[in-house]
């Protein structure tokens, strides 16, 4: 959300990232240790966002229990260690289901209706509710079963093999 094509960053800056983070930190509060550790891999163009943004955003994930992930980190590594993921409307949460994995999309700006992410498990932002919606993705059939639902709707493609053009594979 924060990012400088995001309408909401540019009305209010990081102020919506900054809710999300937080009441994402409050939801693994009300989860307990089961939610723990909480990592948190900003998007890259955080780092090209004026000084003052990017320095807020990082304090609100600090203050919210997060440990900041090293940008060159795997999303694969990383999800495979994770109890849980969540994300904002991105390709990320795509590039989770390519892999597999199913994340809990937070909206706050209901940028996805209509869009595939649209889709995938959600939740309204309020700390209570993420809570709710990550303990439901415990129930491994039914977690299951929703992934197969995401996949069908979704079809994630493979990644571009650009060598395999005109070669029928």
């Amino acid at each position: 959300l924060a990012h400088p094509m995001n309408a909401g960053y540019r009305a209010r800056g990081p102020a919506d990232e900054i809710a999300l983070i937080r009441a994402t930190g409050e939801a693994a509060r009300i989860l307990g240790p089961r939610a723990q550790p909480l990592h948190w891999k900003p998007h890259p163009v955080l780092a090209s966002l004026p000084g003052m943004h990017a320095q807020a955003v990082r304090a609100a994930a600090r203050e919210a229990g997060f440990a900041e992930v090293p940008g060159g980190a795997r999303l694969e590594d990383l999800a495979g260690a994770a109890r849980w993921l969540v994300t904002s409307p991105s390709t990320v949460a795509l590039d989770l289901l390519q892999a597999g994995r199913l994340a809990l999309l937070l909206d706050p700006q209901g940028s996805t209706p209509g869009t595939a992410l649209a889709a995938l498990p959600s939740a309204a932002t309020r700390p209570d509710d993420i809570a709710q919606a990550l303990a439901a993705l415990d129930d491994a059939p039914a977690a299951d079963a929703r992934l197969a639902a995401c996949l069908a709707t979704i079809r994630p493609a493979g990644p571009l093999d650009l060598a395999a053009i005109g070669t029928g594979r």
